[in-house]
């Protein structure tokens, strides 16, 4: 690219603009919608319809954030244990409820019509109840939640204007220490990474990245501070009653959206920042004393912000922070606000099953906003520099196609979109290790209730006293034959290779493939085993679990390394791959609460810097535990003694 400015790209609104409004009636407020089309794209102009009355919606609001909080737990609402596909069904029973409740016959048909023909939808509100995002068809195939489908956003009823453009030339990273009585935030503390990451990398960009400031400090920052993004990570609370007093934890103090008022809401309306507020809840508004109250109304009405991102439900730390990198990640690449939501989205739902975080985030703002890092083309500062002639990066990805996409191909596209975003610019991104929920304990089994069983203490306590399988360990230098394995066409698996993203490395990376030794396909349950492995016994590494062809796969796993390049540019930025193929098989047990099983583990620790295999190995173990993911966890913990000490 060369150092010549950039033109900026004409803003484009919505295809499909619904604005709901909630007109006083005999029987309570009622809905009612007025559907615009900017774009022209659906045909239609100011097309009134007159919606359902609303009945009781704090209660609503309340109870169904409740049922998703448990949802995310991996209970329903009597408490009762959800596989990961129950949980994904129940997400869109309730989704496709508040469709046809909320939405009249005539709106269905007109989204049905209008549907194949927009790709991005903005709803304004004066509403702080209905999660519009949740709404779900459910009536083909294809259908998906609303901000699954669509590059999707929403923005409030009120003078505050639209941004469709902003600069970032400085941001502020705050990760707020919370009650220290309260459980504590690992990864939280760690997100301001990702953005000085950007710094170090992208010219032009500034900003500051702080930890641990008390109340007084907060204040003062944002009082005085200049900057064009504002990320914040803690832990929130929604005060359904005061939604005013909506806060965010600040040590044993809490810091509420009323606090922002005199000189600190003068200087961030004079700033106008994208805020990402990665706290729990403060995504949600409420019935205040006068209108809606809450963080989302405080920052678009009172700040006038470009554009506000926020979960409206609790959400785990870990995929919190995963969830922040993906949207940055895009936004850096150039990619337009509503559309990088929508990728975080599909690749967090991928990574994460059983998980609702995807679900959680709303964000307010134009779907089609363009958001440049740098003195780019948005700039309102003049004496800006321009960007300076930059390092060649692969080729940008091809445009998104239709969303009219089937559920059944949701893992081919979370992969690609994955990709997508490290291709376009070869930008690197701190990434986090993230919680794994590698499955729920075992219920015990009819034929063992009958008899008298030792207490679990006891039955863990043997454990020690196991005697496993001898240990099989056989360590190959790279330039050994490797053993035999199914053929693989060396043109189509080269070309498979060099289709992976290849980035800048970032240390302590390491990228985990596994095989099922049977099937050759991908073993999710040993890839989530290795990685909660790796993230125990090696603080400083962080995993991720991509997607490759298996083409490509089978070929490095024969010691074809000619697809990684020469050029410092390394496969998903990890310096390490792990590639191996396994199988693994229960072992009966005498006890109904101890689960046990057999690992067989063939393993292959490819340096990508200097492309050559760091550690070969194969080994067998057992593992046991009070659950099979546990023991599973465990065998896999004994067959990477290798593995974990090359990476100490």
């Amino acid at each position: 690219m060369s150092g010549a400015a950039r033109e900026p790209i004409p803003p484009q609104p919505a295809d499909l603009e619904i604005r709901v409004t909630t007109p006083w009636g005999r029987d309570g407020d009622r809905l009612h919608y007025t559907l615009q089309s900017p774009t022209g794209v659906a045909g239609f102009h100011a097309r009134e319809l007159e919606g359902r009355p609303v009945k009781q919606a704090d209660r609503f609001q309340r109870q169904i954030m409740e049922q998703l909080e448990l949802l995310d737990k991996g209970l329903d609402i009597e408490g009762h244990e959800l596989h990961h596909q129950e949980i994904e069904e129940e997400l869109i029973s309730i989704g496709h409820w508040l469709y046809r409740q909320l939405w009249p016959a005539e709106l269905r048909s007109l989204f049905r019509a209008v549907r194949p023909r927009i790709q991005s939808l903005l709803v304004v509100s004066d509403e702080p109840w209905i999660p519009w995002e949740m709404l779900h068809p459910a009536e083909e195939e294809n259908d998906d939640f609303l901000c699954m489908q669509l590059s999707m956003s929403r923005w409030l009823t009120g003078e505050a204007p639209l941004s469709y453009q902003k600069s970032i030339q400085r941001f502020l990273s705050l990760s707020l220490p919370g009650d220290p009585r309260a459980p504590a935030l690992k990864a939280g503390t760690t997100e301001g990474d990702i953005l000085t990451h950007l710094r170090d990398t992208l010219p032009d960009l500034a900003g500051d990245a702080l930890s641990d400031i008390d109340l007084y400090q907060l204040r003062e920052h944002l009082r005085e501070a200049d900057f064009d993004l504002l990320h914040l990570a803690g832990h929130g609370k929604h005060d359904a009653q005061r939604p005013s007093e909506a806060s965010i934890d600040v040590s044993f103090q809490r810091f509420r959206a009323r606090h922002i008022s005199g000189a600190i809401a003068t200087n961030l309306a004079r700033n106008r920042p994208f805020v990402f507020f990665n706290t729990c809840q403060s995504g949600r508004l409420g019935e205040g004393l006068s209108g809606m109250g809450g963080w989302a109304e405080t920052w678009i009405r009172q700040c006038h912000g470009t554009a506000y991102l926020a979960p409206i439900w609790a959400v785990r730390d870990s995929q919190a922070k995963r969830f922040a990198e993906l949207v940055y990640g895009q936004l850096a690449a150039r990619t337009p606000l509503g559309e990088a939501v929508l990728r975080a989205r599909t690749v967090l739902r991928e990574e994460h099953p059983g998980s609702t975080a995807w679900l959680a985030y709303c964000l307010y703002g134009a779907p089609t906003a363009r958001v440049e890092f740098g003195a780019g083309p948005f700039a309102s500062h003049g004496n800006r520099a321009t960007h300076p002639p930059r390092q060649q990066r692969p080729p940008a990805a091809e445009p998104r196609p239709s969303l009219a996409r089937k559920r059944t191909s949701s893992r081919a596209r979370a992969a690609s979109l994955a990709l997508l975003g490290a291709t376009a610019f070869g930008l690197t991104l701190w990434m986090a290790s993230s919680v794994s929920r590698i499955g729920e304990p075992d219920q015990p089994s009819a034929d063992n209730q009958e008899t008298a069983a030792p207490s679990q203490h006891e039955e863990l306590s043997t454990l020690s006293q196991h005697k496993e399988p001898e240990e099989t360990v056989v360590e190959s230098p790279p330039d050994d034959p490797p053993e035999e394995k199914p053929s693989v066409d060396r043109a189509e698996a080269q070309k498979a290779a060099a289709s992976l993203p290849h980035e800048l490395p970032i240390p302590g990376r390491v990228a985990v493939v596994v095989l099922d030794g049977r099937s050759r396909q991908s073993d999710r349950n040993l890839v989530e085993a290795i990685r909660a492995v790796l993230a125990d016994e090696s603080p400083t590494v962080s995993t991720l679990a991509p997607s490759p062809p298996l083409t490509a796969v089978e070929s490095l796993l024969q010691g074809d390394l000619s697809a990684i390049p020469d050029t410092g540019w390394v496969p998903w930025g990890a310096p390490y791959l792990l590639l191996a193929t396994a199988t693994h098989e229960p072992i009966p047990q005498a006890s109904a609460h101890i689960k046990a099983v057999s690992l067989h583990l063939d393993v292959q620790m490819i340096s990508t810097l200097d492309r050559t295999i760091a550690v070969r190995a194969s080994s067998s173990h057992t593992g046991m535990g009070i659950s099979t993911s546990a023991a599973l966890q465990q065998a896999a913990s004994r067959c990477l003694r290798k593995v974990t000490d090359l990476l100490d």
